[in-house]
């Protein structure tokens, strides 16, 4: 019953966040312009860039996630991952921060390698092992 209800308003709670967002932008300019007065267009894009990437990543994380895994992941030949994979498919995760911690622990297929070598050429070098977040659950 929780997820019907999550599924029907939807929509609603959808409109009212992007609602929020837009108060909540036109608040932070005028504050920081002519209130506060230390505007930084790094400063203060660099969060909202940040957020608008996180959403669709995390939404494709936990949609592909089980596919991400097949295809990126190496596996034993009983169908088994190899201790150690940390597997794609949860939402707070990103694409490329899961895709550099099976590629410190070698554990990318063929497939996992080319994917990151993508995203090196899109996103910048070394980009999954810098998206790593530091924390402890990811050490090897």
């Amino acid at each position: 019953m929780k997820t019907l209800k999550q599924i029907i308003f939807l929509p609603i709670i959808y409109a009212g966040f992007m609602v929020l967002a837009v108060i909540g932008y036109l608040y932070v300019k005028v504050y920081h312009i002519f209130i506060k007065r230390d505007y930084s267009f790094k400063k203060q894009y660099t969060p909202i860039l940040t957020a608008i990437t996180s959403i669709p990543n995390g939404v494709a994380n936990a949609f592909a996630g089980d596919m991400l895994n097949s295809l990126l992941l190496k596996r034993r030949k009983n169908g088994k991952y190899y201790k150690g994979v940390y597997k794609y498919g949860k939402w707070n995760d990103y694409i490329s921060e899961v895709t550099g911690i099976n590629k410190k622990r070698g554990l990318l297929t063929k497939n996992g390698k080319r994917f990151d070598s993508f995203l090196d050429v899109i996103l910048g070098d070394n980009h999954s092992i810098e998206a790593i977040n530091n924390d402890k659950k990811y050490e090897s």
